[in-house]
C-alpha cells in the first residue's frame, strides 16, 4: 500500500497557543502529515465583569480585539441579544469573527488587508466617529492605540476589559528533551507576549534551540520582538493567526 504524500509530511511542529485552543489546528496538521505538539505560551484568565451594566449604554459599535474577548466576555454573559443590542459588530480578525458567529447572526466588520489595532483604525467607517459610543471588548493590557485614537475621532470610548493574560508555570524538561532527541522542524506563535513567554519558560538552556528553530510570526511587530529578544534568524510571517492562513504559509515554506 502506497501511502500519500502530504506537504508537512514527517514535520515537527511546536503550536504554543493557550489550552484549548489548538484543538483543530493540530488536526489539520496530522491531515497534512505533520506532527503537532501543543505547547501553551499562554493562560487566559477571566476578569470578573459585569457586562449587562454595558446594555445600560446603547452603543453605536462594538468592537472586539481578539477571540479570547468574545470567548471571555459572552462566557459571562446570559443574555447575548440585549448585550449587542442594535450596535454594529466590529472583529480585529477573522478568528476573532469566527468565534462571534458562535453567539450571533449579525454581520461582523473586519479590516481588509491587516487584522491588528492599525487595520481597525483603517476602517472607512471609523473615519469620524463623531457623537457615536463605541464599547471595546479587549484585556487587561489590549490595544491601547484604540483608547488613544477614537476619541480623537470623535467616539466616546468605553473598554470593557474582561480577561488577562499570564505567563504559565511550567517545566520544561520533558519539551526540551524531545527537541534534543528528536529535534523539532519549525514554532507556531501568534502573540508578541507568547513568544515573549516562551523564551521565559525555556530559559538559558533551551534557548539555543530556540534560536536554531524556525519561526512562524503573524506580523513585523513580532518579527520586532522576535529580534528584540534574541532570535537572529528571519521568521516567517503568515497574513494572520488563522488556521487556514498558517496552514497555507507553512506548505508555501517547506514544500512549495
Amino acid at each position: 500500500m502506497v501511502v500519500p504524500m502530504t506537504k508537512l509530511n514527517g514535520m515537527t511542529i511546536l503550536i504554543t497557543r493557550p489550552e484549548g485552543q489548538s484543538a483543530s489546528l493540530i488536526e489539520r496538521l496530522q491531515k497534512q502529515g505533520a506532527t503537532p505538539i501543543s505547547f501553551p505560551t499562554m493562560t487566559i484568565e477571566t476578569v470578573p465583569t459585569e457586562p449587562t451594566h454595558y446594555q445600560q449604554q446603547p452603543y453605536d459599535w462594538i468592537v472586539f480585539t481578539s477571540a479570547n474577548a468574545v470567548r471571555q466576555c459572552f462566557s459571562q454573559l446570559t443574555d447575548y441579544a440585549a448585550f449587542l443590542s442594535e450596535a454594529s459588530l466590529v472583529a480585529v480578525g477573522p478568528a476573532t469573527a469566527n468565534a462571534l458567529r458562535d453567539y450571533t447572526s449579525a454581520p461582523v466588520i473586519i479590516p481588509e488587508v491587516e487584522y491588528s489595532s492599525a487595520g481597525l483604525l483603517a476602517l472607512p467607517e471609523f473615519a469620524d466617529l463623531t457623537g457615536q459610543q463605541c464599547l471595546v471588548v479587549t484585556g487587561v493590557g489590549g490595544k491601547g492605540l484604540l483608547a488613544e485614537v477614537l476619541p480623537k475621532r470623535g467616539a466616546s470610548l468605553t473598554q470593557l476589559i474582561c480577561y488577562r493574560r499570564l505567563c504559565p508555570t511550567v517545566a520544561p524538561t520533558a519539551l526540551l528533551e524531545y527537541w534534543q532527541q528528536h529535534g523539532i522542524d519549525v514554532i507556531v506563535t501568534t502573540s508578541s507576549e507568547g513568544l515573549a513567554n516562551l523564551y521565559t519558560i525555556l530559559g538559558d538552556t533551551g534557548k539555543e534551540l530556540l534560536e536554531n528553530t524556525s519561526l512562524l510570526v503573524i506580523s513585523k511587530a513580532m518579527v520586532a520582538k522576535a529580534k528584540q529578544l534574541g532570535y537572529k534568524r528571519c521568521p516567517i510571517v503568515a497574513k494572520n493567526a488563522s488556521d487556514d492562513c498558517v496552514i497555507d504559509t507553512l506548505c508555501k515554506e517547506f514544500h512549495p
